[in-house]
């Protein structure tokens, strides 16, 4: 390390709630009053002082209709309401009439400064002629009283009319103007204390942090958007003198917070939440007291942050649905009860949380959701209880008991299930609990007693649950047991180590070993690798260039220049990665390192075009010479393939045959892939044998014609094994009748989910079919659309940064375009594809990457339900 001071670890654990404590002000009067004191005060000050104001002013000064007054709050309110120094004093004009009396004279100065919450005094002082010198920002400073040398002036406390005629009476006499003061009265503030911060110890001395996690739906919910801003504010005033940490939503129906409170002020962090009334009886579940040395090198949390939100959780539409009781939810189950039941043969135990939780940790008899997000719960839930017997018992938990609360009330509301109980507190509560501790944050023992003992946090021999607790913070987890049940997603060896990758354009979550943690420096996927890399390049002093807001990332442009049309297209010899970065997948990202790998390989050479292939390529230029150009590339076609392999599609469709020869690689792909498809447990079942596993249309008869003589060929040579002639069927008709009668089947077994879609048919259309495909559930959950020609040899990134440079009232650039070669037809295509590359890119339902080869690639995955891994059968996991 280089010379200077460093900063110790606890050092740095302590600095995030140090600054929040300091900013919130030493715990010496009502937090909440001081609030929403700064708060008007601050409103107050930000008024403009319009020129028109300042006339008018000047005009009643001239005619002795107003008295000057400079008014200053002293250091210790400013301090208390966190004042700068220019907040903290002001030039005020009193009309004459209202120096008449105290009353009125003060309400001209709350006017400005309405501190009439805050216990204060008001002082008047006048300098007399034969005083000191002149009243410097000292005084300013401290005001009166302080010992200061100005034994010359008269200090005047306002409390009576007669001590305001008296100060009025002398400044008249000196021909001097008046300088009020706004001093804190520290007696009445010391009986402001609320009774939770008396005898409070520092915050900053505590040598660890408790983790605490608690909820409360409000009955009824708050309505306006008014009340729940107050809410936020207020507790953020009573929590900040405790120097807490942590995210906390707060919505109309309730509030939902994870926090770290310093360990030695929680018992009075725990009255002030029962202080509140939203708060009050709210259980407080304790996790772990973390040491603040290891809350120095994992913390949870850096800040408070308190955030308004639709929903504390988030269920996807269903209480927009039908109005639901929350506290209709089943009972609560102590956790000492649920460790003797949860084993119950009898009993049908759920395991509420998102898949990525459960692959970590979970109840062995515990039978997971397997959700992407909580919102697909309820479809889950819907499907797996059709045939349950409504009085099945059932037990629900989650990580800390809210989402347990939603899927109680829809159990016994929605689905009419009659034994229905939750794990009180969930997991943390239940881990707490089998470590044998005692709740302290209900009551106002000592510090000593509501301390966790250290040899109390660690493993659990004797839990039921297994592995390691997902927590939503800094520490991704908590380890319950030593059973590992997951495996590195890299490796496959077992892990339950989740990481986000390093590649800042990434920083997708994900399993990873300590030995591919190494090899693959911290990133999910080798493209991550040499992405980072590069930036690293880019950025030798540290810190990486923040992600491209275009929607043609540089590495596009850069790959994809405007050339003109007479020269062609040059595929490029130097690997290419998604931009602006990959997929929230790591399996997906580790899938087009394959697939990359094949498209070098063909682009080199090294990787030879099959036979089959190069008859097709020389048929189809020999039937249409003028549209050889639409038939896919040996190396795209490589990548075709393996993509369709790594995601382990069983069902395909692409639109738009041409002669096939993107279809043959996608059979191909099929063929070769050993997974079980991305689509719902029904679209998976034994009926959908009736429909082919690739389906493709074309219009085009000719081009059909060839395309099923060479996909007949290939089936018959077993150049595509595993697939019968059923399998694979052009369909002659427009897309978006082929997409209508799909539609139109019945869901479940007879609808069919594709695994990947193909879109390379009428340009014009590709927002239509995108539209229909993801409105009507064609694609499966987690699959991926794969669109092509999105850039349009360098013409669509070219087309749309001139655009953009002119705003909404651009013109086409027709002539300038022309004279490169294009034809008007192309230019007015540009602009339709940098339309529907907009559209998908403002489409929160999926999330996209361009694929820089050829005439670009747009890569699309739904972000819909996904059940299954991609690429081959996943291992057997077990707790070992």
């Amino acid at each position: 390390m280089g010379s200077g001071s460093s900063v110790t670890g606890i050092d740095s654990a302590r600095a995030g709630y140090h600054r929040t404590f300091e900013a919130a002000g030493t715990p010496d009067i009502d937090p909440l009053v001081r609030s929403q004191v700064r708060e008007k005060l601050l409103n107050k000050r930000r008024e403009r002082f319009s020129k028109e104001k300042g006339e008018a002013v000047l005009e009643e000064l001239s005619a002795s209709r107003v008295l000057p007054v400079r008014v200053l709050v002293d250091v210790d309110l400013r301090q208390t309401l966190r004042l700068t120094r220019r907040e903290k004093k002001a030039r005020l004009f009193i009309p004459l009439e209202s120096t008449a009396s105290l009353s009125l004279f003060l309400d001209q100065i709350y006017q400005s400064f309405p501190v009439e919450g805050m216990p204060h005094n008001i002082v008047v002082r006048v300098r007399r002629k034969e005083g000191s010198g002149a009243v410097g920002e000292e005084d300013g400073e401290h005001g009166p009283g302080r010992d200061h040398a100005d034994t010359g002036a008269l200090h005047v406390t306002l409390k009576s009319d007669e001590d305001l005629a008296r100060a009025l009476a002398e400044a008249q006499k000196e021909g001097m103007s008046l300088q009020v003061y706004i001093r804190t009265d520290k007696s009445a503030a010391a009986a402001m204390v609320p009774t939770y911060l008396r005898d409070m110890p520092d915050p900053r001395a505590s040598p660890s942090m408790q983790m605490v996690s608690f909820y409360r739906f409000f009955a009824p919910p708050l309505e306006s958007e008014e009340a729940l801003d107050l809410l936020a504010k207020k507790l953020r005033a009573v929590w900040e003198p405790f120097g807490a940490l942590g995210r906390v939503y707060v919505a109309s129906e309730g509030i939902n917070a994870q926090m770290a409170v310093p360990a030695t002020v929680f018992p009075h962090f725990a009255r002030a939440c029962a202080s509140l009334e939203e708060l009050t009886g709210v259980y407080l579940n304790r996790d772990r007291e973390v040491d603040m040395g290891q809350y120095a090198q994992e913390p949870a949390f850096d800040a408070l942050h308190i955030r308004i939100r639709e929903q504390v959780v988030a269920d996807g539409g269903l209480s927009a649905e039908r109005e639901f009781d929350w506290g209709d939810c089943g009972r609560g189950m102590h956790p000492e009860e649920w460790h003797e039941k949860v084993d119950d043969s009898n009993v049908l135990v759920l395991d509420c949380r998102n898949e990525f939780e459960s692959e970590v940790g979970r109840f062995v008899t515990a039978e997971p959701l397997n959700t992407s997000f909580f919102r697909e719960s309820w479809d889950v839930l819907k499907t797996r209880l059709a045939d349950v017997p409504k009085d099945k018992p059932i037990l629900t938990y989650c990580t800390g008991g809210i989402r347990c609360i939603k899927v109680g009330a829809y159990l016994k509301q929605e689905l009419g299930f009659q034994n229905v109980a939750r794990l009180e507190g969930g997991i943390v509560s239940y881990a707490r609990h089998l470590r044998g501790t005692q709740d302290a944050g209900q009551d106002t023992r000592s510090q000593s007693e509501a301390r966790v003992d250290a040899s109390m946090a660690g493993i659990i021999p004797s839990s039921k649950f297994k592995g390691i607790n997902y927590v939503f913070d800094n520490r991704l987890g908590e380890r319950i047991t030593e059973d590992v049940l997951s495996r590195c997603d890299q490796c496959g060896v077992p892990s339950d180590n989740y990481v986000n990758c390093a590649n800042p354009n990434c920083h997708v979550r994900f399993l990873q070993c300590e030995s591919c943690g190494q090899s693959h420096h911290g990133c999910c996927s080798r493209g991550c690798v040499q992405a980072r890399q590069e930036m690293e390049l880019q950025s030798p002093k540290g810190g990486y260039p923040a992600p491209p807001k275009s929607v043609y990332p540089p590495g596009v442009e850069e790959a994809f220049p405007l050339l003109p049309l007479s020269q062609g297209r040059r595929e490029s010899k130097k690997r290419v990665w998604l931009q602006p970065g990959p997929f929230q997948n790591v399996r997906l990202n580790r899938g087009f390192d394959a697939a990359m790998d094949d498209f070098m390989a063909a682009e080199t050479g090294t990787l030879a075009e099959s036979e089959l292939l190069q008859r097709l390529t020389r048929e189809t230029e020999s039937v249409f010479p003028g549209g050889a150009h639409m038939l896919s590339a040996h190396s795209q076609g490589r990548l075709l393939a393996a993509l369709t392999k790594t995601v382990g599609a069983r069902t395909v469709l692409e639109i738009g045959t041409f002669t096939g020869y993107a279809t043959l690689c996608l059979a191909e792909g099929v063929s070769m892939a050993r997974g079980r498809g991305l689509g719902s447990e029904a679209a998976r079942d034994s009926g959908r044998a009736a429909l082919p596993k690739v389906m493709t249309c074309e219009i085009d008869s000719r081009a059909a014609k060839i395309a099923q003589r060479y996909i007949d060929e290939a089936i018959s040579s077993k150049a595509i094994p595993g697939l019968g002639v059923a399998d694979v069927k052009i369909y002659q008709e427009p897309a978006i009748e082929l997409l209508q009668r799909l539609a139109a089947l019945p869901p479940g077994k007879e609808r069919p989910q594709f695994d990947v879609i193909f879109v390379d048919g009428d340009k014009k259309r590709y927002q239509e079919y995108y539209d229909f495909i993801l409105e009507h559930n064609l694609l499966a959950g987690g699959g991926i659309m794969i669109v092509d020609n999105v850039l349009w040899k360098g013409l669509v990134p070219e087309l749309a940064r001139r655009l953009g440079k002119e705003g909404e009232d651009a013109v086409l650039p027709v002539e300038e375009f022309e004279e490169l070669g294009f034809t008007k037809r192309q230019i007015q295509l540009a602009k339709v594809l940098h339309d529907f590359n907009m559209h998908v890119r403002a489409d929160m339902r999926t999330e996209q990457a361009f694929l820089p080869i050829r005439d670009g690639l747009l890569i699309i995955r739904w972000k819909g339900f996904e059940r299954t891994t991609f690429g081959e059968a996943e291992p057997a996991r077990s707790a070992q």
